[in-house]
């Protein structure tokens, strides 16, 4: 049985240990758990949902901010889920100009873009 929890999102603040060298003054940080991106609000398994929802379920920025408050008490700014669509696009832009070079090439692409065999009928 699939349910939603009260608040599925958790907010939760993350540190790195950091050090500097005493002999040439270099920095050197921790690194951050997997699926935390330094300088981002949200954690990817956040993100993906939300651009998700956003470009294929239309669902407007003002909506969404409302979404994640709703989902978790989480105030989440307009620009905030704009900077996040844009480095999403960026990521997944080689793989998509990858689809635009192979599709062509293929014998039968049909509307929905998938390769079905012609048997004639």
């Amino acid at each position: 049985m699939a349910s939603l929890v009260a608040k599925p999102i958790e907010v939760v603040e993350y540190q790195t240990q950091s050090c500097k060298c005493l002999e040439c003054g270099a920095v050197i940080r921790g690194e951050p758990p997997l699926g935390i991106v330094p300088g981002q609000d949200l954690s990817v398994n956040l993100q993906a949902p939300g651009v998700w929802l956003g470009n294929y379920g239309h669902l407007s920025y003002a909506k969404l901010t409302e979404l994640l408050w709703e989902l978790g008490t989480i105030e989440v700014g307009v620009g905030t889920l704009q900077k996040t669509n844009q480095r999403v696009a960026a990521a997944v832009e080689p793989a998509i100009n990858a689809l635009w070079k192979w599709a062509p090439l293929q014998s039968n692409v049909h509307v929905d873009e998938t390769l079905r065999v012609c048997n004639g009928s």
